[in-house]
């Protein structure tokens, strides 16, 4: 099932209502994170609100970047390999760049977004993260006024009559290991993992579900079969 189809509307394939983007200051958001589809994510829903983006793969190119071009905002992955978000957040400190970051971290635990925050972020975001929380948080320290969303797609749930087939479809132990991913924050895991399973209408259902980060319906599922 490697080429298995991205079944449902993505995040940036929505359609913003031309009133809505007039509403919408420039502002240049920085865009830190080692994963290349993470970052794809996010730079093609941004770009969908007339954001200018940039990209930087690891903590070195942003820091080069602000020192030379200051950002309005930086989204900042904390776990990556080398130079991790707290060293980009003590760097900026060092150099006197007051620019507000928001903390992208698999961490639930509120320690450690204390600590996180106590490093220099203005606010963190969990992983995985809604789009809507994200946008939220980012309009707030932007100083612009929130936006609605379009309306997106949701997968319907399943309904008990099938459960029996999903049951066919995935089994231990490759079911605890997407349970395990998505608790990390894993979205890339999740997918690579289902791709895994024999291509039928009901594994293409949880790759959706994955694809459009329906990761409350997907876990309550997996719960159940």
């Amino acid at each position: 099932m490697q080429n298995c189809p991205r079944l449902a509307a993505r995040l940036h394939s929505q359609q913003w209502d031309k009133a809505v983007l007039q509403r919408v200051k420039p502002s240049r958001i920085l865009i830190v994170d080692d994963t290349p589809s993470n970052r794809d994510v996010l730079v093609d829903f941004f770009k969908q609100l007339q954001f200018e983006t940039i990209e930087a793969q690891n903590g070195e190119e942003a820091l080069e970047y602000c020192q030379n071009h200051q950002p309005d905002l930086i989204l900042l992955d904390i776990c990556m390999p080398g130079m991790t978000g707290y060293d980009v957040m003590q760097a900026l400190k060092q150099l006197n760049l007051q620019i507000p970051i928001i903390a992208v971290t698999a961490s639930a635990f509120e320690v450690e977004q204390d600590k996180i925050r106590e490093a220099g972020a203005v606010e963190c975001i969990i992983k995985p993260f809604d789009m809507d929380e994200l946008l939220e948080v980012v309009f707030r320290y932007l100083g612009q006024e929130p936006v609605s969303q379009p309306q997106k797609m949701h997968p319907e749930p399943i309904p008990h009559s099938l459960l029996p087939a999903f049951q066919e479809t995935i089994q231990s132990p490759l079911k605890e290991k997407i349970q395990e991913a998505i608790f990390l924050g894993d979205g890339e895991r999740v997918k690579t993992l289902l791709l895994q399973l024999e291509p039928t209408e009901h594994s293409m259902y949880l790759f959706e579900l994955a694809d459009q980060y329906q990761y409350e319906i997907l876990l309550a599922l997996l719960d159940e079969i």
